[in-house]
């Protein structure tokens, strides 16, 4: 499954079918591109301006889109919620190694 992560821009509606037959199918437009769903509760619990990560996967000339959630907000215990725990405690060491590397005198030698 793909994940695109980024804001709603816009969002369209359209309605067809015959009888008892009906459907309401809603593109959301994320990163100047669309994605479209018939699911309902997506549509009531998503608006225009919301950052959010759906997930899907292309299937022929369609990309069906499975499911939509907010995207996570920075928070003191984690400041940067797009990178995962591991990852970001490698950042913070490559972190403290540059500004270490940094505050060395000219032509010094960084031992290990």
């Amino acid at each position: 499954m793909d994940k695109i992560s980024g804001k709603i821009t816009k969002i369209d509606m359209s309605e067809g079918g015959q009888g008892d037959k009906t459907w309401t199918r809603y593109a959301y437009t994320i990163n100047d591109k669309k994605y479209s769903t018939f699911d309902k509760e997506i549509q009531d619990n998503f608006n225009m301006g919301d950052d959010v990560t759906i997930t899907g996967e292309q299937s022929g000339q369609y990309w069906n889109m499975k499911n939509m959630t907010a995207m996570e907000t920075a928070t003191e215990s984690n400041p940067n919620p797009l990178v995962s725990n591991g990852t970001d405690d490698l950042l913070r060491q490559i972190l403290a190694e540059l500004k270490e590397m940094n505050n060395a005198k000219p032509n010094e030698t960084i031992k290990d």
